[in-house]
């Protein structure tokens, strides 16, 4: 799920967290498991904006943004910046654009300061977008500059050349 959201695949990453929830009953809670909630809920909130009719993704993002919540309160050094940038996706989906943009810079903070490079670059690339879409080319190209110096510094060669290309 986290290779085809970096690279922008979001319906097969759709369908992959699909296939995951109808598994996730047989299975224990797995360290990949925190993760792979931070993906899915990412998904969930792409999937929103794009097909809003399909309501499973609003209960999927939501159950992410729970998750880390609880989990935020045991190791705010590695959950907050997370926990930020889906709630930022949760508004921006929900269209509260002003607590949208302040959760998004809040995030982009966050990881910064605890040393998540590439999640600094996601945070910047996902407000790019939200820049994109609130036709604010000057903002979306800042920001997407930035997320591009950040897939830089952690070496992610392969989004770059995939998300340049674009």
């Amino acid at each position: 799920v986290m290779v085809c959201y970096f690279f922008r695949r979001y319906t097969h990453a759709a369908e992959i967290t699909k296939k995951y929830h109808s598994e996730v009953g047989k299975m224990t809670l797995l360290p990949q498991t925190v993760l792979y909630t931070f993906y899915e809920g990412l998904v969930a909130f792409q999937m929103i904006r794009s097909q809003p009719n399909e309501e499973e993704w609003v209960g999927i993002g939501e159950q992410s943004i729970k998750s880390y919540q609880t989990w935020v309160r045991n190791s705010k050094w590695n959950f907050e910046n997370k926990l930020l940038l889906l709630e930022a996706e949760s508004l921006f989906s929900k269209g509260d654009l002003d607590a949208a943009e302040k959760k998004y810079l809040a995030s982009i903070e966050s990881a910064r300061r605890h040393k998540f490079v590439h999640e600094e670059g996601l945070a910047l690339d996902l407000l790019a977008s939200f820049y994109k879409s609130q036709a604010n080319a000057v903002k979306e190209k800042e920001y997407f500059d930035l997320a591009i110096a950040c897939y830089e510094k952690w070496g992610a060669f392969g989004i770059l050349n995939h998300i340049c290309g674009e």
